[in-house]
């Protein structure tokens, strides 16, 4: 939806920068991280992160460059499933097929997934509820967005990736040779 357009009056983004055009705050952190299933992690061989087989969104190989990959190309070689719906790609992942790529909410909260990385730090995003400047002082686009600010500060370390430890495995380790 488009603010500026009115097509909402709130929005909930996360973003590296707000439309300029946009009133609102920053609530917290908004981090990715690496996940595997449990079973594909028992069974795969000792390898750097970089050579396991991925789930990933369509046009996202980029994101890992160079933090996972040295280049998009190889990121997209080491794709094994690549789908538009996210949903689809972290059932890809949760089944075994390779390791994945997700929001540290939707990672760390779903139980078929293990995180094998820290949050990395080049995806970091902020979460912001924003508003157009010319509703800011409407009482309830006030008082919504203060519910917000509330509610999705409350779940900070979720956002944020500081509500679960790694679960990684040895192997999983970055080969900077």
């Amino acid at each position: 939806m488009d603010l500026n357009k009115r097509e909402a009056e709130i929005a909930i983004r996360a973003t590296r920068s707000p439309p300029d055009a946009a009133f609102g705050r920053k609530i917290c952190p908004f981090r990715f991280a690496l996940y595997g299933a449990p079973g594909y992690l028992e069974t795969a061989p000792s390898m750097p992160v970089e050579q396991h087989p991925f789930c990933l969104i369509e046009g996202t190989a980029n994101w890992l460059v160079p933090t996972v990959w040295k280049t998009k190309e190889h990121g997209e070689a080491r794709a094994v499933f690549q789908c538009r719906a996210s949903r689809s790609v972290q059932n890809a992942a949760a089944e075994g097929m390779g390791l994945t790529f997700l929001p540290c909410h939707v990672g760390d909260t779903d139980d078929r997934l293990i995180r094998v990385s820290d949050p990395i730090e080049t995806l970091d995003l902020d979460l912001r509820v924003i508003t157009h400047p010319d509703l800011r002082n409407t009482a309830r686009v006030r008082s919504m967005i203060s519910f917000l600010y509330d509610e999705l500060g409350a779940e900070a370390n979720l956002w944020g990736g500081r509500r679960k430890t790694t679960g990684k495995p040895d192997f999983i380790r970055r080969d900077d040779g």
